[in-house]
């Protein structure tokens, strides 16, 4: 039996592109010869789909309100047209929340053509001398750094999800418990320096959250 496998381009919505692949099966197949069938044998996006819906099934077993479950969908010009389809998506998997958030890109000043053609998605604006620059004004404060972070896999508590390289580790909770690691002298220093001067900060320059 021959396979063809499909591979989704760079930043496409994978589990958009499996709904689109499967509905141009289904209507194919009204054309296949009657001896002609097709099998989804793989679809690695059921992994996300199926996990969240698992993760919800059991909140509603044990008749509990958390985790609160949030889907978070990067808006980009090549999918924000399926902002729709992703609310959609969340609906019917049945989580809390449906968060449409805005792309970061390293080196937004000559532009990028993935940044959207809608304002309120962009980060970004372009200036009169055609160059961009960040929207945000960034004030010297940030509630993230009160309300959350991020442990890596290897335990490593670091300030935030666009410390993506973890420059800013303020502990492990391999070695400590995490309560300690959020009241400790490295956490506090970090929340000083961006109470201070927080464009100093590298990872924040380029930033729109925490506002």
């Amino acid at each position: 039996m021959p396979t063809i496998g499909i591979e989704a381009v760079p930043k496409a919505n994978a589990i958009e592109a499996a709904k689109g692949v499967k509905r141009a099966l289904a209507e194919l197949k009204e054309r296949f010869p009657s001896d002609l069938d097709y099998q989804v044998t793989i679809d690695t996006t059921r992994a996300v789909t199926e996990g969240i819906r698992e993760i919800v099934a059991q909140k509603k077993l044990k008749g509990t309100k958390n985790p609160f479950i949030e889907l978070q969908f990067l808006v980009l010009k090549s999918n924000q047209h399926q902002m729709k389809e992703i609310k959609k998506l969340g609906k019917d998997l049945g989580v809390n929340s449906v968060t449409l958030k805005t792309a970061q890109f390293y080196d937004f000043e000559k532009g990028n053509p993935q940044i959207p053609d809608i304002n309120r998605f962009a980060r970004y604006k372009k200036t009169n001398n055609g160059l961009y620059k960040i929207k945000n004004r960034l004030p010297n404060h940030c509630f993230r750094m009160w309300r959350g972070c991020v442990i890596t896999w290897d335990g490593q508590v670091v300030p935030c999800c666009f410390d993506k390289d973890a420059l800013f580790i303020m502990g492990s909770v391999e070695d400590s418990p995490f309560a300690d690691i959020w009241a400790n002298k490295n956490y506090s220093r970090f929340r000083w320096k961006i109470l201070h001067n927080r464009k100093n900060m590298g990872m924040c320059r380029n930033c729109t959250e925490g506002m």
